[in-house]
Order: C-alpha cells, then structure tokens, then sequence
C-alpha cells in the first residue's frame, strides 16, 4: 500500500509515505521538541543528559538508542526536581501522533 507502519516504543503510527521511502532500510521519526512529555507508565526510553533553562521553557537533552534529543516543558517550577534526573532512565510520551513526520534517512 501507500502506508508504512512504524512502531517507536509503546507507538505505532500508520503515515502516508510514497516508494521511495518504503525502499530505504532506515527511516527518521522527526518530533517537535515541545510535543513529548515525561511519562510514569508508557512511552519510550530515554537517559537524561542535561537540563537547562531556556526562557520560558525547561529544556530536557536525552539521548534515545544512539541518537540525542531535545524535550521543552513548560513548567519552571519543576526545575530543581528535575535536575535530579541527569544520568537517570526516563519515559518519553508523545503528546500528539498526528505531529508525526517521517522523512528518508
């Protein structure tokens, strides 16, 4: 068909994609950085690397199998608490699966 199933952690999601795509061995999930959350039960895994305060927002870098990602959240307040999580395995949920791209590698 036209569709490629694509299954990241607890995800799958089914998009549209054309033949070149579905000839390459590799793909890329691409997730805006303010569409994932931190999650207690599902998700996908990730090791915190950093925290930082970038304006308004809490800036997670966590690295997921061998690639590093970036996590916005908006709650400030949590910062020292989440500090506490450099080094440490995390959950990862993403917010919406619509936001879902995917790209050749």
């Amino acid at each position: 068909d036209e569709y490629l199933i694509l299954k990241v952690g607890d995800y799958t999601f089914k998009t549209k994609t054309d033949e070149k795509i579905l000839s390459e061995k590799e793909v890329k999930v691409l997730i805006r950085p303010n569409n994932l959350e931190l999650s207690l039960e599902s998700g996908f895994d990730a090791t915190v690397e950093a925290v930082n305060l970038v304006k308004d927002y809490i800036q997670l870098k966590a690295k997921v199998s061998s690639n590093f990602i970036k996590i916005y959240l908006e709650h400030i307040d949590k910062f020292h608490e989440l500090k506490k999580l450099v080094g440490r395995r995390i959950k990862l949920k993403i917010k919406n699966e619509n936001l879902v791209s995917l790209v050749e590698f």
